[in-house]
């Protein structure tokens, strides 16, 4: 994720000492490039999940903050 952002963002977003959690905050606070950001990590995990799901039929699917 924090790769990620560092490659798309203009040259002047402030990139020091970004964390995951910095980027979710920043979203919630309504910066455009890091809200992107967390669309595309969540894109990205559906479809994960999804063939997941399509490979091994599980009866459940956990997913836990930790």
């Amino acid at each position: 994720m924090v790769e990620w952002i560092k490659t798309i963002v203009p040259g002047d977003y402030p990139c020091q000492d970004l964390t995951a959690h910095e980027i979710c905050t920043r979203a919630q606070g309504g910066d455009e490039w890091a809200r992107r950001t967390v669309e595309r990590e969540g894109y990205y995990l559906g479809v994960g999940i999804a063939n997941i799901v399509t490979l091994f039929v599980p009866d459940a699917i956990v997913l836990a903050e930790v």
